[in-house]
């Protein structure tokens, strides 16, 4: 391999690292955020819970494959089982929203 294609190489796994490490935060930023306004999800108000996490999410620009990843950061504990097996039947953001809006 040559110097240039190595160096082309080494600056897409940066890039790539870098973009990676920035999604990670916003998410985090915005499940924070949540917290702090609403605490976490226990099944009380879910609308508003949903409008809340959306809102934060959108707010920091985050995909929705990285929300429904990052929703059980927001679960209370004491739900946690129950909403997982929710979360593993749904493999979209979209229909795990609706599936807790209207669980």
């Amino acid at each position: 391999m040559e110097e240039e294609d190595l160096k082309e190489m080494m600056a897409r796994i940066t890039m790539n690292f870098t973009r990676e490490t920035e999604r990670r935060d916003m998410a985090q930023q915005a499940i924070e955020s949540v917290i702090e306004e609403v605490d976490r999800f226990n099944r009380d108000e879910v609308p508003n819970f949903i409008k809340t996490y959306n809102a934060e999410m959108t707010t920091r620009d985050v995909d929705k494959a990285t929300r429904l990843e990052y929703f059980r950061q927001v679960v209370s504990v004491h739900i946690h089982k129950e909403v997982k097996e929710l979360r593993e039947a749904h493999d979209s953001w979209v229909s795990f929203k609706e599936a807790l809006l209207g669980a």
